[in-house]
């Protein structure tokens, strides 16, 4: 037996509530059940400002003593995903932080950037560095990244053997961090015009075919911006 069209329709809409309500109950048991993610910065020459971010659904705390406190500072994202706040060192140094998603806004891959949010740091207004760890649910275990910190060059290597007949690209990264195992890289952005007219020159050293001769010895310098 057909239902009267006039009880289909009030089918429809009652089923078609039911999915709006069930829809909103997920979107809300995701709030409610998201874990908070957390995030440390480190600021200076010896890392000893620090910055813990606490990352909840689209609310992001800035605790600015390096520890959980109840007088964070509270942001919402903007219109492009992105929270933005500035840090003050006692020294007087000011940086400009904005943390961006990467789930939202295409990125380029890079092997600094593991996690889901790259944090950018404008350092005292002159050069940017940039970053994107892991996130961790414990604030305890989040890894401080170094920025504003003494200033290196790293190469990135990828473990491949090189060939002499085949091309081989060598990148080298200018960071801040990572080189005593107690705070975690930030690299300066080439794209962002720091030292334009600046060139690293890489020294490279190859063993000989002959063992009984001294190794080859080459340097490159590195012209390419990337």
């Amino acid at each position: 037996m057909k239902l009267p069209r006039l009880r289909r329709v009030q089918w429809i809409l009652v089923l078609a509530a039911i999915s709006v309500l069930v829809l909103a109950g997920t979107a809300l048991a995701y709030r409610l059940l998201a874990p908070t993610e957390y995030y440390q910065l480190a600021f200076g020459p010896d890392a000893a400002t620090r910055v813990l971010l606490a990352l909840r659904d689209d609310t992001l705390s800035v605790h600015r003593s390096g520890r959980l406190e109840e007088t964070a500072e509270r942001l919402a994202r903007d219109e492009k995903s992105q929270f933005h706040f500035e840090v003050v060192e006692p020294d007087g140094g000011r940086h400009t932080v904005c943390l961006t998603d990467r789930r939202r806004i295409p990125v380029f891959e890079d092997p600094l950037q593991e996690g889901k949010f790259s944090i950018w740091v404008k350092v005292n207004g002159a050069y940017w560095q940039y970053a994107a760890p892991p996130a961790v649910t414990d604030p305890e275990r989040a890894t401080a990244v170094h920025f504003n910190g003494p200033l290196s060059i790293q190469p990135m290597l990828d473990g491949a053997p090189w060939s002499r007949d085949e091309p081989t690209k060598l990148v080298a990264t200018i960071r801040s961090g990572g080189t005593n195992g107690e705070t975690s890289p930030a690299a300066v952005s080439s794209e962002r015009d720091f030292f334009p007219d600046v060139f690293p020159v890489a020294e490279l050293e190859f063993p000989h075919k002959d063992p009984t001769r001294p190794p080859i010895r080459v340097t490159a310098e590195l012209k390419e911006h990337c």
